[in-house]
Protein backbone atom coordinates (compact mmCIF):
# COMPACT_ATOMS: atom_id res chain seq x y z
CA UNK A 1 0.00 0.00 0.00
CA UNK A 2 2.82 2.43 0.86
CA UNK A 3 4.52 1.74 -2.49
CA UNK A 4 1.22 2.38 -4.30
CA UNK A 5 0.68 5.68 -2.48
CA UNK A 6 4.17 6.85 -3.41
CA UNK A 7 4.33 5.63 -7.01
CA UNK A 8 0.70 6.04 -8.16
CA UNK A 9 0.53 7.77 -11.59
CA UNK A 10 -0.91 11.27 -11.96
CA UNK A 11 -3.63 9.97 -14.29
CA UNK A 12 -5.34 8.12 -11.42
CA UNK A 13 -4.81 10.68 -8.69
CA UNK A 14 -1.18 9.96 -7.84
CA UNK A 15 1.77 12.31 -7.79
CA UNK A 16 4.22 10.71 -10.25
CA UNK A 17 4.42 11.19 -14.03
CA UNK A 18 6.28 8.52 -16.01
CA UNK A 19 8.17 9.93 -19.01
CA UNK A 20 9.89 7.67 -21.56
CA UNK A 21 12.93 9.38 -23.08
CA UNK A 22 12.95 9.56 -26.89
CA UNK A 23 15.75 11.63 -28.36
CA UNK A 24 19.27 12.84 -27.67
CA UNK A 25 18.60 16.36 -26.36
CA UNK A 26 19.53 15.42 -22.76
CA UNK A 27 22.70 13.45 -23.49
CA UNK A 28 24.80 12.33 -21.71
CA UNK A 29 22.46 12.38 -18.72
CA UNK A 30 19.53 10.62 -20.40
CA UNK A 31 19.17 8.73 -23.65
CA UNK A 32 16.45 7.04 -25.69
CA UNK A 33 14.83 4.16 -23.80
CA UNK A 34 15.40 5.60 -20.31
CA UNK A 35 12.54 6.26 -17.91
CA UNK A 36 12.17 9.51 -15.96
CA UNK A 37 9.91 9.82 -12.92
CA UNK A 38 8.88 13.42 -12.32
CA UNK A 39 6.68 14.88 -9.62
CA UNK A 40 5.18 18.27 -8.90
CA UNK A 41 7.11 20.62 -6.59
CA UNK A 42 6.17 23.83 -4.85
CA UNK A 43 8.61 25.89 -6.91
CA UNK A 44 11.15 25.42 -9.67
CA UNK A 45 14.54 27.09 -9.98
CA UNK A 46 17.27 27.57 -12.55
CA UNK A 47 19.15 24.31 -13.02
CA UNK A 48 16.16 22.02 -12.36
CA UNK A 49 15.33 19.35 -14.95
CA UNK A 50 11.57 19.56 -15.48
CA UNK A 51 8.88 18.17 -17.77
CA UNK A 52 6.34 20.45 -19.43
CA UNK A 53 3.53 19.99 -21.93
CA UNK A 54 4.21 21.31 -25.42
CA UNK A 55 1.19 21.54 -27.72
CA UNK A 56 3.22 20.32 -30.71
CA UNK A 57 5.78 17.97 -29.16
CA UNK A 58 3.88 16.57 -26.19
CA UNK A 59 5.87 15.96 -23.00
CA UNK A 60 9.30 17.63 -23.08
CA UNK A 61 11.96 17.12 -20.41
CA UNK A 62 14.65 19.83 -20.42
CA UNK A 63 16.62 21.97 -17.97
CA UNK A 64 15.62 25.47 -16.77
CA UNK A 65 18.39 27.91 -17.75
CA UNK A 66 16.77 31.20 -16.75
CA UNK A 67 13.55 32.93 -15.77
CA UNK A 68 11.66 35.32 -18.06
CA UNK A 69 9.10 37.02 -15.84
CA UNK A 70 6.57 34.34 -14.95
CA UNK A 71 7.87 31.99 -17.66
CA UNK A 72 10.72 29.49 -17.77
CA UNK A 73 13.39 29.40 -20.45
CA UNK A 74 14.56 25.80 -21.03
CA UNK A 75 17.25 24.04 -23.01
CA UNK A 76 18.30 20.46 -23.62
CA UNK A 77 21.75 19.68 -22.19
CA UNK A 78 22.88 18.44 -25.62
CA UNK A 79 21.24 21.25 -27.60
CA UNK A 80 23.00 24.42 -28.73
CA UNK A 81 19.75 26.40 -28.80
CA UNK A 82 17.00 27.36 -26.37
CA UNK A 83 13.49 25.92 -26.46
CA UNK A 84 11.25 28.14 -28.57
CA UNK A 85 8.34 27.65 -26.16
CA UNK A 86 8.57 29.16 -22.67
CA UNK A 87 6.07 27.47 -20.33
CA UNK A 88 4.51 29.00 -17.25
CA UNK A 89 4.61 27.21 -13.89
CA UNK A 90 1.07 25.90 -14.44
CA UNK A 91 2.30 24.08 -17.56
CA UNK A 92 5.16 22.34 -15.78
CA UNK A 93 4.26 18.73 -14.95
CA UNK A 94 7.03 18.22 -12.41
CA UNK A 95 10.71 18.05 -11.55
CA UNK A 96 12.94 15.05 -12.25
CA UNK A 97 12.79 12.72 -9.22
CA UNK A 98 14.22 9.39 -10.40
CA UNK A 99 16.10 8.44 -13.57
CA UNK A 100 15.91 4.73 -14.49
CA UNK A 101 18.14 3.80 -17.47
CA UNK A 102 16.61 1.54 -20.20
CA UNK A 103 13.40 0.98 -18.24
CA UNK A 104 11.38 3.22 -20.54
CA UNK A 105 11.86 0.78 -23.43
CA UNK A 106 10.78 -2.10 -21.23
CA UNK A 107 7.57 -0.32 -20.24
CA UNK A 108 6.86 0.41 -23.90
CA UNK A 109 7.05 -3.32 -24.66
CA UNK A 110 4.67 -4.07 -21.79
CA UNK A 111 2.03 -1.91 -23.48
CA UNK A 112 1.66 -4.35 -26.40
CA UNK A 113 -1.59 -6.37 -26.61
CA UNK A 114 0.19 -9.68 -25.94
CA UNK A 115 1.91 -8.34 -22.82
CA UNK A 116 -1.30 -6.78 -21.52
CA UNK A 117 -3.22 -10.03 -22.05
CA UNK A 118 -0.52 -12.00 -20.22
CA UNK A 119 -0.59 -9.63 -17.26
CA UNK A 120 -4.38 -9.74 -17.15
CA UNK A 121 -4.28 -13.54 -17.01
CA UNK A 122 -1.75 -13.39 -14.18
CA UNK A 123 -4.01 -11.04 -12.22
CA UNK A 124 -6.93 -13.45 -12.64
CA UNK A 125 -4.86 -16.41 -11.41
CA UNK A 126 -3.64 -14.40 -8.43
CA UNK A 127 -7.22 -13.45 -7.61
CA UNK A 128 -8.37 -17.10 -7.60
CA UNK A 129 -5.40 -18.43 -5.63
CA UNK A 130 -6.20 -16.70 -2.32
CA UNK A 131 -9.85 -17.77 -2.59
CA UNK A 132 -8.86 -21.41 -3.06
CA UNK A 133 -6.33 -21.17 -0.27
CA UNK A 134 -8.90 -19.67 2.10
CA UNK A 135 -11.33 -22.48 1.26
CA UNK A 136 -8.75 -25.15 2.17
CA UNK A 137 -7.85 -23.29 5.33
CA UNK A 138 -11.50 -23.22 6.37
CA UNK A 139 -11.77 -26.96 5.86
CA UNK A 140 -8.64 -27.61 7.90
CA UNK A 141 -9.98 -25.59 10.79
CA UNK A 142 -13.45 -27.04 10.71
CA UNK A 143 -12.95 -29.18 13.81
CA UNK A 144 -10.28 -27.06 15.47
CA UNK A 145 -10.57 -26.84 19.25
CA UNK A 146 -7.64 -24.52 20.05
CA UNK A 147 -5.13 -22.34 18.13
CA UNK A 148 -1.68 -23.55 17.20
CA UNK A 149 1.42 -21.97 18.69
CA UNK A 150 2.88 -19.16 16.59
CA UNK A 151 5.94 -20.18 14.54
CA UNK A 152 7.05 -20.50 10.95
CA UNK A 153 5.58 -23.99 10.69
CA UNK A 154 2.05 -22.65 11.20
CA UNK A 155 -0.08 -20.68 8.78
CA UNK A 156 -0.45 -17.91 11.35
CA UNK A 157 3.31 -17.59 11.61
CA UNK A 158 3.71 -17.61 7.84
CA UNK A 159 1.04 -14.92 7.45
CA UNK A 160 2.75 -12.82 10.08
CA UNK A 161 6.09 -13.26 8.30
CA UNK A 162 4.51 -12.09 5.03
CA UNK A 163 3.18 -9.01 6.80
CA UNK A 164 6.61 -8.32 8.30
CA UNK A 165 8.18 -8.63 4.84
CA UNK A 166 5.74 -6.04 3.47
CA UNK A 167 6.49 -3.73 6.41
CA UNK A 168 10.21 -4.20 5.87
CA UNK A 169 10.03 -3.45 2.12
CA UNK A 170 7.86 -0.38 2.70
CA UNK A 171 10.30 0.81 5.38
CA UNK A 172 13.25 0.30 3.03
CA UNK A 173 11.50 2.35 0.37
CA UNK A 174 10.77 5.13 2.86
CA UNK A 175 14.40 4.99 3.96
CA UNK A 176 15.48 5.32 0.33
CA UNK A 177 13.28 8.39 -0.08
CA UNK A 178 14.23 10.08 3.19
CA UNK A 179 17.93 9.30 3.59
CA UNK A 180 18.52 10.36 -0.02
CA UNK A 181 17.38 13.88 0.86
CA UNK A 182 18.77 16.59 3.06
CA UNK A 183 16.92 17.43 6.25
CA UNK A 184 16.53 21.01 5.04
CA UNK A 185 16.02 22.61 1.66
CA UNK A 186 16.61 26.06 0.24
CA UNK A 187 13.64 28.36 -0.10
CA UNK A 188 13.25 31.42 -2.27
CA UNK A 189 10.68 34.12 -1.59
CA UNK A 190 10.24 37.63 -2.91
CA UNK A 191 10.07 40.44 -0.36
CA UNK A 192 8.21 43.37 -1.87
CA UNK A 193 9.03 46.97 -1.08
CA UNK A 194 8.23 50.38 -2.53
CA UNK A 195 9.99 53.74 -2.68
CA UNK A 196 7.69 56.70 -3.00
CA UNK A 197 8.14 60.43 -3.29
CA UNK A 198 6.03 63.57 -3.21
CA UNK A 199 6.87 66.77 -5.12
CA UNK A 200 5.53 70.24 -4.42
CA UNK A 201 6.65 73.59 -5.76
CA UNK A 202 5.74 77.24 -5.38
CA UNK A 203 6.87 80.64 -6.70
CA UNK A 204 5.94 84.30 -6.40
CA UNK A 205 3.14 85.63 -8.55
CA UNK A 206 1.90 89.11 -9.26
CA UNK A 207 -1.33 90.31 -7.75
CA UNK A 208 -4.34 89.39 -9.81
CA UNK A 209 -2.59 86.79 -11.98
CA UNK A 210 -3.54 83.72 -9.89
CA UNK A 211 -6.20 83.15 -7.30
CA UNK A 212 -3.56 83.80 -4.68
CA UNK A 213 -0.26 85.56 -4.71
CA UNK A 214 1.74 82.29 -5.09
CA UNK A 215 2.18 79.72 -7.89
CA UNK A 216 0.97 76.26 -6.81
CA UNK A 217 1.55 72.71 -8.06
CA UNK A 218 0.49 72.19 -11.67
CA UNK A 219 0.55 75.88 -12.63
CA UNK A 220 3.11 77.51 -14.95
CA UNK A 221 5.67 79.96 -13.64
CA UNK A 222 5.80 83.26 -15.57
CA UNK A 223 9.37 84.39 -15.82
CA UNK A 224 8.47 88.09 -15.70
CA UNK A 225 6.87 87.52 -12.29
CA UNK A 226 9.33 85.08 -10.67
CA UNK A 227 13.01 84.29 -11.06
CA UNK A 228 13.09 81.30 -8.67
CA UNK A 229 10.98 78.27 -7.84
CA UNK A 230 10.98 76.57 -4.41
CA UNK A 231 10.68 72.79 -4.41
CA UNK A 232 10.11 70.25 -1.65
CA UNK A 233 10.54 66.51 -1.96
CA UNK A 234 9.51 63.88 0.60
CA UNK A 235 10.83 60.31 0.38
CA UNK A 236 9.66 57.10 2.06
CA UNK A 237 10.73 53.44 1.98
CA UNK A 238 7.80 51.06 2.70
CA UNK A 239 7.42 47.30 3.10
CA UNK A 240 5.09 44.94 4.93
CA UNK A 241 8.19 43.15 6.24
CA UNK A 242 10.46 44.56 8.96
CA UNK A 243 13.01 46.97 7.49
CA UNK A 244 15.81 49.25 8.62
CA UNK A 245 16.94 51.59 5.85
CA UNK A 246 19.22 54.59 5.70
CA UNK A 247 21.23 56.30 2.96
CA UNK A 248 22.15 59.52 1.18
CA UNK A 249 20.43 61.92 -1.16
CA UNK A 250 20.91 65.10 -3.12
CA UNK A 251 18.79 67.19 -5.54
CA UNK A 252 19.93 68.34 -8.96
CA UNK A 253 18.40 70.14 -11.92
CA UNK A 254 18.93 68.64 -15.38
CA UNK A 255 18.77 71.18 -18.20
CA UNK A 256 18.59 69.76 -21.74
CA UNK A 257 17.19 70.00 -25.24
CA UNK A 258 15.71 67.63 -27.78
CA UNK A 259 19.10 66.95 -29.39
CA UNK A 260 20.63 65.25 -26.37
CA UNK A 261 22.47 68.13 -24.73
CA UNK A 262 22.31 68.10 -20.92
CA UNK A 263 23.75 70.19 -18.13
CA UNK A 264 23.42 69.27 -14.44
CA UNK A 265 23.09 71.93 -11.74
CA UNK A 266 23.22 71.16 -8.00
CA UNK A 267 20.16 72.36 -6.08
CA UNK A 268 20.69 70.68 -2.67
CA UNK A 269 23.98 69.27 -1.39
CA UNK A 270 24.40 65.60 -0.50
CA UNK A 271 22.99 64.67 2.90
CA UNK A 272 22.32 61.54 4.90
CA UNK A 273 19.00 60.20 6.15
CA UNK A 274 18.00 57.54 8.69
CA UNK A 275 14.83 55.59 9.30
CA UNK A 276 13.74 55.14 5.70
CA UNK A 277 12.27 58.61 5.20
CA UNK A 278 13.29 62.24 4.75
CA UNK A 279 12.05 65.56 3.40
CA UNK A 280 14.20 68.19 1.71
CA UNK A 281 13.81 71.60 0.08
CA UNK A 282 15.65 73.14 -2.89
CA UNK A 283 15.40 76.31 -4.94
CA UNK A 284 15.71 76.46 -8.71
CA UNK A 285 17.17 79.77 -9.91
CA UNK A 286 15.76 80.32 -13.39
CA UNK A 287 18.43 82.95 -14.10
CA UNK A 288 21.20 80.39 -13.48
CA UNK A 289 19.47 78.01 -15.87
CA UNK A 290 19.28 80.77 -18.46
CA UNK A 291 23.01 81.53 -18.07
CA UNK A 292 23.81 77.85 -18.82
CA UNK A 293 21.61 78.03 -21.91
CA UNK A 294 23.18 81.31 -23.06
CA UNK A 295 26.65 79.84 -22.68
CA UNK A 296 25.64 76.87 -24.83
CA UNK A 297 24.12 79.02 -27.56
CA UNK A 298 27.07 81.42 -27.58
CA UNK A 299 29.72 78.74 -27.92
CA UNK A 300 27.79 76.36 -30.17
CA UNK A 301 26.10 78.89 -32.39
CA UNK A 302 22.77 77.03 -32.16
CA UNK A 303 19.71 78.68 -30.70
CA UNK A 304 16.54 76.85 -29.68
CA UNK A 305 13.16 78.07 -28.59
CA UNK A 306 12.46 75.28 -26.07
CA UNK A 307 14.48 73.57 -23.38
CA UNK A 308 13.62 71.12 -20.62
CA UNK A 309 14.36 71.49 -16.94
CA UNK A 310 13.89 68.51 -14.61
CA UNK A 311 14.20 68.58 -10.84
CA UNK A 312 15.73 65.18 -10.00
CA UNK A 313 16.33 63.90 -6.45
CA UNK A 314 18.95 61.14 -6.36
CA UNK A 315 18.46 58.70 -3.48
CA UNK A 316 20.76 55.80 -2.53
CA UNK A 317 19.28 53.57 0.18
CA UNK A 318 20.71 50.55 1.94
CA UNK A 319 19.88 48.50 5.01
CA UNK A 320 18.00 45.33 5.82
CA UNK A 321 14.65 43.95 4.75
CA UNK A 322 13.34 40.91 6.64
CA UNK A 323 16.83 40.57 8.08
CA UNK A 324 18.50 40.45 4.63
CA UNK A 325 20.70 43.16 3.05
CA UNK A 326 18.97 45.48 0.60
CA UNK A 327 20.60 48.12 -1.63
CA UNK A 328 18.53 50.27 -3.98
CA UNK A 329 18.33 53.66 -5.68
CA UNK A 330 15.48 56.06 -6.48
CA UNK A 331 15.76 58.91 -8.99
CA UNK A 332 12.37 60.39 -9.97
CA UNK A 333 12.12 63.46 -12.23
CA UNK A 334 9.70 66.35 -12.19
CA UNK A 335 9.99 67.83 -15.68
CA UNK A 336 9.25 71.36 -17.01
CA UNK A 337 9.41 73.02 -20.40
CA UNK A 338 11.34 76.31 -20.48
CA UNK A 339 10.85 79.02 -23.07
CA UNK A 340 11.35 82.77 -23.02
CA UNK A 341 8.13 83.40 -21.10
CA UNK A 342 7.26 80.41 -18.90
CA UNK A 343 8.46 77.41 -16.99
CA UNK A 344 5.63 74.98 -17.78
CA UNK A 345 5.21 71.51 -16.08
CA UNK A 346 5.12 68.60 -18.55
CA UNK A 347 4.43 64.90 -18.10
CA UNK A 348 7.11 62.28 -18.64
CA UNK A 349 6.65 58.51 -18.57
CA UNK A 350 3.33 56.66 -18.55
CA UNK A 351 0.14 58.69 -18.79
CA UNK A 352 -1.46 56.93 -15.83
CA UNK A 353 1.35 57.80 -13.42
CA UNK A 354 1.22 60.91 -11.23
CA UNK A 355 4.42 62.92 -11.84
CA UNK A 356 4.03 64.63 -8.47
CA UNK A 357 3.83 61.33 -6.53
CA UNK A 358 6.33 58.94 -8.13
CA UNK A 359 6.47 55.32 -6.93
CA UNK A 360 9.09 52.67 -7.65
CA UNK A 361 8.39 49.05 -6.64
CA UNK A 362 11.08 46.50 -5.95
CA UNK A 363 11.55 42.84 -5.00
CA UNK A 364 14.26 41.39 -2.82
CA UNK A 365 14.91 37.69 -3.41
CA UNK A 366 15.14 36.01 -0.01
CA UNK A 367 16.97 32.70 0.10
CA UNK A 368 16.54 30.67 3.27
CA UNK A 369 16.07 27.13 4.52
CA UNK A 370 13.14 25.12 5.79
CA UNK A 371 12.61 21.50 6.84
CA UNK A 372 12.64 19.28 3.78
CA UNK A 373 9.61 17.07 3.14
CA UNK A 374 8.67 13.83 1.42
CA UNK A 375 5.44 14.12 -0.58
CA UNK A 376 3.04 11.18 -0.35
CA UNK A 377 0.03 12.15 -2.43
CA UNK A 378 -1.75 14.81 -0.35
CA UNK A 379 0.59 14.47 2.62
CA UNK A 380 3.89 16.31 3.00
CA UNK A 381 5.83 14.65 5.83
CA UNK A 382 9.12 16.08 7.17
CA UNK A 383 12.15 14.09 6.09
CA UNK A 384 13.18 13.61 9.72
CA UNK A 385 9.79 12.04 10.54
CA UNK A 386 9.93 9.72 7.52
CA UNK A 387 13.43 8.64 8.55
CA UNK A 388 12.21 7.70 12.02
CA UNK A 389 9.20 5.87 10.59
CA UNK A 390 11.42 3.90 8.23
CA UNK A 391 13.83 2.98 11.04
CA UNK A 392 11.02 1.92 13.37
CA UNK A 393 9.41 -0.07 10.58
CA UNK A 394 12.65 -1.91 9.83
CA UNK A 395 13.22 -2.59 13.53
CA UNK A 396 9.67 -3.94 13.80
CA UNK A 397 10.14 -6.17 10.75
CA UNK A 398 13.54 -7.49 11.85
CA UNK A 399 12.46 -7.92 15.48
CA UNK A 400 9.28 -9.75 14.52
CA UNK A 401 11.17 -12.03 12.13
CA UNK A 402 13.74 -12.77 14.85
CA UNK A 403 11.01 -13.69 17.34
CA UNK A 404 9.36 -16.00 14.79
CA UNK A 405 12.70 -17.64 14.06
CA UNK A 406 13.37 -18.13 17.77
CA UNK A 407 9.95 -19.68 18.33
CA UNK A 408 10.49 -21.98 15.37
CA UNK A 409 13.94 -23.10 16.58
CA UNK A 410 12.56 -23.67 20.04
CA UNK A 411 9.77 -25.79 18.63
CA UNK A 412 12.14 -27.84 16.46
CA UNK A 413 14.60 -28.38 19.28
CA UNK A 414 11.91 -29.88 21.54
CA UNK A 415 10.28 -33.35 21.46
CA UNK A 416 7.96 -34.45 18.71
CA UNK A 417 4.85 -34.03 20.84
CA UNK A 418 5.67 -30.35 21.23
CA UNK A 419 6.28 -30.02 17.51
CA UNK A 420 2.93 -31.60 16.64
CA UNK A 421 1.18 -29.41 19.19
CA UNK A 422 2.83 -26.29 17.81
CA UNK A 423 2.31 -27.03 14.14
CA UNK A 424 -0.99 -28.88 14.07
CA UNK A 425 -2.66 -27.92 17.34
CA UNK A 426 -5.67 -26.47 15.52
CA UNK A 427 -6.58 -29.98 14.25
CA UNK A 428 -6.14 -31.90 17.51
CA UNK A 429 -9.08 -33.18 19.55
CA UNK A 430 -8.33 -34.64 22.99
CA UNK A 431 -10.23 -37.82 23.90
CA UNK A 432 -10.25 -40.21 26.82
CA UNK A 433 -9.39 -43.45 25.05
CA UNK A 434 -10.71 -44.97 21.82
CA UNK A 435 -12.51 -48.16 20.87
CA UNK A 436 -10.31 -51.28 21.02
CA UNK A 437 -12.50 -53.23 18.55
CA UNK A 438 -11.53 -51.26 15.48
CA UNK A 439 -8.85 -52.36 13.06
CA UNK A 440 -5.81 -50.18 13.64
CA UNK A 441 -3.13 -49.18 11.14
CA UNK A 442 0.13 -47.49 12.13
CA UNK A 443 1.36 -44.75 9.78
CA UNK A 444 5.00 -43.72 9.28
CA UNK A 445 4.62 -39.95 9.76
CA UNK A 446 2.21 -37.68 11.54
CA UNK A 447 1.83 -35.71 8.31
CA UNK A 448 0.29 -38.85 6.73
CA UNK A 449 -2.32 -38.78 9.47
CA UNK A 450 -2.99 -35.10 8.77
CA UNK A 451 -3.64 -35.82 5.10
CA UNK A 452 -6.14 -38.53 6.02
CA UNK A 453 -7.92 -36.19 8.44
CA UNK A 454 -8.20 -33.54 5.77
CA UNK A 455 -9.52 -36.04 3.28
CA UNK A 456 -12.18 -37.13 5.76
CA UNK A 457 -12.90 -33.59 6.91
CA UNK A 458 -12.34 -34.51 10.56
CA UNK A 459 -9.91 -33.60 13.33
CA UNK A 460 -7.07 -35.73 14.72
CA UNK A 461 -7.97 -37.52 17.95
CA UNK A 462 -5.27 -38.02 20.56
CA UNK A 463 -4.86 -39.37 24.06
CA UNK A 464 -2.09 -40.32 26.48
CA UNK A 465 -0.92 -43.96 26.80
CA UNK A 466 1.55 -45.73 29.05
CA UNK A 467 4.18 -45.50 26.31
CA UNK A 468 3.61 -41.88 25.36
CA UNK A 469 0.96 -40.18 23.21
CA UNK A 470 -1.09 -41.68 20.40
CA UNK A 471 -2.92 -39.90 17.57
CA UNK A 472 -5.87 -41.34 15.61
CA UNK A 473 -7.96 -40.74 12.54
CA UNK A 474 -11.13 -42.82 12.32
CA UNK A 475 -12.34 -43.99 8.90
CA UNK A 476 -14.95 -46.53 7.86
CA UNK A 477 -12.25 -49.10 7.09
CA UNK A 478 -9.87 -48.68 10.01
CA UNK A 479 -8.41 -46.54 12.76
CA UNK A 480 -5.14 -45.00 11.58
CA UNK A 481 -2.64 -44.35 14.37
CA UNK A 482 0.62 -42.57 15.02
CA UNK A 483 2.41 -43.06 18.32
CA UNK A 484 5.04 -40.87 19.96
CA UNK A 485 6.90 -42.55 22.81
CA UNK A 486 7.98 -40.49 25.82
CA UNK A 487 11.67 -40.82 24.98
CA UNK A 488 11.39 -40.80 21.19
CA UNK A 489 13.54 -38.26 19.38
CA UNK A 490 11.87 -35.89 16.95
CA UNK A 491 12.29 -37.59 13.57
CA UNK A 492 9.73 -37.04 10.85
CA UNK A 493 11.33 -39.75 8.71
CA UNK A 494 11.56 -42.58 11.29
CA UNK A 495 10.55 -45.99 9.99
CA UNK A 496 7.39 -47.41 11.51
CA UNK A 497 5.54 -50.42 10.11
CA UNK A 498 2.89 -49.13 7.84
CA UNK A 499 1.08 -52.40 7.22
CA UNK A 500 -2.21 -53.07 8.93
CA UNK A 501 -2.21 -55.28 12.07
CA UNK A 502 -5.30 -56.62 13.80
CA UNK A 503 -5.36 -55.63 17.50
Amino acid sequence: MAVWVILAPIQIGGQIAYVSINGASMLPMMRTGDLALVREERDYNVGDVVTYKNADLGMVIHRIVRLDGDKFVLKGDNNNFLDSYHPRESEVVGKLWLHLPTLGGTLSKLRTPVALATMAGGVVLMAFFPLNRNRRKSERQKDASRPAALNLCTEGGQSLLSLLVVVGLASLFLAYLSFGRNLTRSTTTNAAYAQSGSFTYTAKAGTGVYDGNRVTVGQPVFRRLANAVDYTFAYRFDSELPSQVSGTYKVVAEVGDNRGWKRTLDLAPAARFEGGAFSTAATLDIREVQRAINNLEKKSGFERDLYTVAVAPQVSAEGTLAGRPVVTTFAPRLAFQLDDLTLQPIREGLAETDPYKPVQSGLLRLVGTEPNTVSLLWLDAPVSMVRWISLLGMLLALGGAAVLAALTLRMRSGDETARIEAQWGAMLVTVMGVSQHTRKVEVARFEDLVRMARAQGVGVLHDATDDGRRYYVQTDAAMYCYTVSEAAPMDDERTVAATGTQQ
